[in-house]
């Protein structure tokens, strides 16, 4: 065996030690990391659990106890003054509710019967149903009759200054002719677009004052109102968004239902107040 042999038989060993001795190492340091990481990812857990269970003993506590309180009365006076010189329909009542629900939990989501629109809603409803004639009158609709409409569109006596519109299977037929003159307007009632049934109760309901509303991230802000509405007005407005918002948090499928925190009333230019809701 010559020299070069035996430096190369000497040197074997000593790579593998080398190479053994790092590898424990690279091996122990991967461990101490992943260790690491799992102790932050339970830390964050905790800390977001921790910060969950405050906002839900926050969101319980009393309204009344807020420095910021008020009765609705009393802010609406305020939000008035704070809107003068600005025109109506540029000046909306506003109330935010905070929401706490459960990590995952969807979104509330609904739709408000108002008892004063924030805006008019013109609804022509075509049926030679005396029952369901009845029906739409009694649910606000603009107007309502049969053949009798038809013929006045056809001759261009009726003007369609109308929002939505609305009809029975029975007037199928006697529509067809009228889809030129309707369809462009969005008032050609049809059975896929949900605006042609034979219980119109179910239809209108959802399209004479109604306003959907849908929570963003943790906050649900419905517009309940103008300036120009009166006190009684506006607080059977905000009755009825609780209402709905309450309805709506017995529908989230979750370990435990979200809570409606504390709620403000505001206006577009004016300060906001704590409110019972």
């Amino acid at each position: 065996m010559n020299k070069s042999s035996i430096s190369i038989l000497s040197l074997k060993p000593l790579s593998s030690n080398l190479l053994g001795s790092r590898g424990a190492k690279f091996s122990t340091s991967s461990i101490a990391l992943a260790k690491k990481a799992q102790v932050s990812r339970d830390q964050l857990k905790k800390n977001a659990a921790k910060a969950l269970a405050k906002k839900r003993v926050e969101a319980k506590l009393p309204v009344a106890n807020d420095p910021l309180y008020s009765d609705i009365s009393t802010a609406l006076r305020y939000l008035r003054s704070a809107e003068v010189g600005r025109s109506e329909t540029a000046s909306t009542i506003t109330v935010s509710s905070n929401i706490v629900g459960d990590k995952g939990a969807p979104p509330l989501t609904g739709a408000i019967s108002f008892p004063k629109p924030l805006k008019e809603v013109r609804v022509l409803v075509f049926t030679e149903d005396a029952v369901q004639a009845k029906v739409a009158q009694d649910l606000g609709a603009a107007l309502v009759g049969g053949q009798e409409l038809v013929e006045q569109i056809k001759e261009g006596k009726l003007g369609l200054n109308f929002n939505k519109a609305f009809a029975t299977p029975d007037m199928q037929g006697q529509l067809a002719p009228l889809a030129r003159t309707l369809g462009p307007k969005g008032l050609m009632p049809n059975a896929k677009k949900g605006t042609m049934a034979t219980d119109l109760e179910s239809v209108l309901k959802g399209a004479v004052g109604t306003m959907p509303f849908k929570q963003k991230s943790g906050l649900l802000s419905i517009a309940v109102g103008r300036t120009s509405f009166s006190d009684v007005e506006i607080i059977k407005n905000i009755m009825a968004a609780s209402e709905a918002v309450k309805t709506a948090t017995t529908t989230i499928k979750s370990k435990r239902p979200p809570i409606i925190g504390h709620t403000t009333i505001t206006s577009t230019n004016g300060p906001a107040f704590k409110i019972d809701f």
